[in-house]
């Protein structure tokens, strides 16, 4: 798969390739993410897997500078995709990998029917045949979260280079710019190892430490401590993918914040307070303002906000280091 992906790094170019029809059926991408699962992987028969969804007919919607494809299910789920198109058309831009081989760069959101909206951003390489017919393979698929719980991916920098991802973030997920763990999962997990919603410090930090769990920034718990709300979107982290390096893992690069209204961090009136005006003097001191609704830090200042934070504030009761 890297040997793939770094393929997509030689001189591409982005083209017009499909009409507003839409380049693949949302449904199809079921049967590419099957495929990953396999050890070896095999592309599927774009145009029959077209065909076999083509009675569940697709939403689409045509935006300024994009286009979306979903469909509906009847048990009130959905899933589609959206992806970039060429301004002033209603084609998808695609990656030119040669003659007769394109890729899309779609971002995949999918809704199982209540108020989440998970997200992953994929790379699906299409391929034309000789008969006429057309192959699609999945290339690479980096999955997200929930909305604000890193979902809402935006692709910021796409191949030929190496992708740079913007995701949501929390006000807890600002305070672990680099910690990519799905706390919502271990929340949920923690409501079932300690059902009456108390615990010591010494149990929670043996939880932690069974399951392999990171220790949040100066103990501050999610959800209990700081706001981890997938409805509380209050920044976005980006990240860089360095595939032509060989490195699979992201690399935090940019911190952006909501600027347009006061975040809420805690329920806990004085540690908001304390984070509040931290977070005040650290946007006066260091901050790039872009817009009046967004300020912007490089992650070498804010990790060393972060280290200010830690020795002005409260620390949180949550799992230690023995």
């Amino acid at each position: 798969m890297l040997r793939s992906l770094i393929g997509l790094t030689l001189l591409l170019n982005a083209t017009c390739l499909f009409a507003a029809d839409y380049p693949i059926h949302p449904l199809c991408i079921n049967d590419l993410i099957e495929s990953l699962k396999s050890e070896e992987t095999s592309p599927i028969d774009l145009d029959a897997c077209n065909q076999e969804h083509a009675e569940k007919v697709p939403n689409i919607r045509i935006l300024e500078d994009s286009l979306t494809v979903s469909v509906d299910e009847e048990d009130g789920s959905w899933q589609g995709y959206r992806s970039k198109k060429n301004i002033g058309t209603d084609t998808i831009k695609t990656i030119k990998l040669n003659s007769n081989t394109e890729a899309l760069s779609l971002l995949r959101f999918v809704n199982t029917g209540g108020t989440g909206v998970f997200s992953s951003t994929l790379w699906i390489k299409i391929k034309t045949l000789k008969t006429g017919g057309r192959t699609a393979e999945m290339i690479l698929s980096l999955p997200f979260g929930d909305r604000c719980n890193d979902g809402h991916p935006e692709i910021i920098t796409d191949f030929p280079e190496d992708p740079i991802i913007s995701v949501a973030a929390t006000p807890f997920r600002l305070l672990n710019p680099d910690d990519m763990h799905p706390w919502r999962m271990t929340s949920i997990s923690m409501l079932l190892e300690f059902p009456a919603g108390s615990y010591s410090t010494s149990e929670l930090t043996k939880f932690f430490e069974e399951y392999d769990i990171p220790r949040p920034f100066n103990n501050y718990l999610p959800y209990g401590d700081i706001d981890n709300g997938a409805a509380s979107c209050e920044g976005r982290i980006d990240r860089a993918y360095r595939f032509s390096q060989e490195v699979m893992e992201p690399e935090t690069i940019l911190v952006s914040i909501n600027n347009s209204s006061e975040i809420v961090f805690s329920k806990n009136n004085e540690l908001n307070d304390c984070l509040t005006n931290w977070l005040h003097t650290t946007i006066q001191e260091d901050g790039q303002v872009v817009s009046d609704k967004k300020v912007t830090f490089s992650i070498e200042k804010w990790r060393e906000a972060l280290k200010v934070l830690k020795k002005t504030c409260p620390a949180g009761k949550g799992a230690k280091e023995k």
